[in-house]
């Protein structure tokens, strides 16, 4: 499966986001330097002795020689390069192979800084491959300088097969990074920071006030030690895993690996793609995706086996939609049963 990529973003005021130290905290206001000039750092080699990611692609070595990093509002896009660049000379080239990761500001305008979050990654240069799928990698940001010339530190990993062939190309890479920010913007929350709490997952949706009283978390073995979860929410109460009654709206969530540690990011707050099946007064249905960086997850525990269950918090918005009847805003905590079934002979 192959998924579209995010950019890593690593957006920051004025100081350091660092490891543990989150610039913010939810729910409060974007810092002071929402008032700062867009600024921009003047041409610097970006090799630095802090990059050491190497790995292999597709047969491949690659080993990172560059890292730089440009700040924008809502994000922050980090690429990581097989070559010395410069501020003024990072363009991608034909010859060039490259990694590039984004992480939004999040809701507590801090990029989700401090600890290992499953994001995808796009790649450049990897012989027709053009992202590794969110449920096959992990990035952390350590550190955040936010000015132009400064740095931000992270780590990245990814390990992912496109086939179950023995001969199936094959990507491995992890190491740490570090980029010189080029360009630099003030930040902002990218989405609400809605009300987790609540139990179950509530909010409006086209207008109207609905609850998600039944999460699913459906399994899929794909030769890993640990399988990858995709979450489902539903508006209809008692949803079973191979339920065939209409159960729209329902919630559809990202894939999940188990991640570095074989937890699934347990108690990280992540970046998030929701998307909200609904159905409008005629009974057609339409996807709609929650705004862009306006969707977050935690993963609190996961037990899988026979009667498992995942427990977690959700929040997703469409900001800056002007339909209502397209529009959703939601939040709270689940408890999903496991389902251990394929996708494909699952209903909606």
């Amino acid at each position: 499966m192959r998924l579209p990529w995010m950019l890593f973003v690593a957006a920051v005021a004025p100081g350091c986001t660092c490891l543990g130290h989150p610039r913010s905290e939810p729910g409060s206001s974007p810092s002071a330097s929402a008032a700062a000039p867009r600024t921009a750092a003047r041409d610097a080699a970006t090799r630095t002795n802090g990059t050491s990611t190497t790995g292999t692609w597709n047969g491949r070595a690659f080993e990172a020689l560059g890292a730089h990093a440009e700040i924008h509002a809502k994000w922050m896009t980090i690429t990581v390069m097989n070559r010395e660049v410069g501020c003024t000379d990072h363009k991608l080239r034909e010859t060039d192979m490259a990694l590039q990761l984004t992480i939004p500001t999040g809701p507590a305008n801090d990029f989700f800084a401090g600890h290992y979050l499953a994001v995808p990654i796009k790649l450049s240069g990897a012989g027709g491959v053009s992202a590794v799928p969110t449920g096959f990698s992990a990035a952390t940001l350590d550190r955040v300088e936010s000015k132009p010339g400064g740095v931000v530190r992270g780590r990245v990993q990814f390990s992912w097969r496109t086939g179950v062939e023995e001969d199936a190309p094959s990507y491995d890479v992890k190491g740490a990074f570090e980029a010189t920010i080029c360009t630099a913007e003030a930040t902002q929350a990218s989405m609400p920071n809605l009300d987790r709490s609540r139990k179950p997952v509530a909010g409006k949706v086209s207008g109207h006030q609905r609850t998600f009283p039944s999460f699913l978390a459906f399994v899929q073995k794909n030769g890993a030690e640990k399988p990858l979860i995709r979450l489902k929410g539903y508006s209809r109460k008692d949803v079973s895993c191979f339920s065939d009654q209409p159960n729209t709206p329902y919630l559809f969530g990202p894939e999940i690996g188990a991640g570095p540690d074989g937890r699934y990011f347990a108690g990280a707050a992540m970046p998030a793609d929701w998307i909200m099946q609904m159905v409008d007064a005629k009974f057609s249905e339409r996807s709609v995706h929650a705004g862009e960086w306006s969707g977050m997850l935690q993963i609190d525990e996961v037990q899988l086996g026979r009667n498992g269950v995942v427990r977690g918090q959700m929040m997703a918005a469409t900001v800056d939609e002007d339909d209502d009847e397209w529009s959703f805003e939601v939040a709270g905590t689940f408890e999903a049963p496991v389902c251990e079934a394929p996708y494909g002979t699952i209903a909606p």
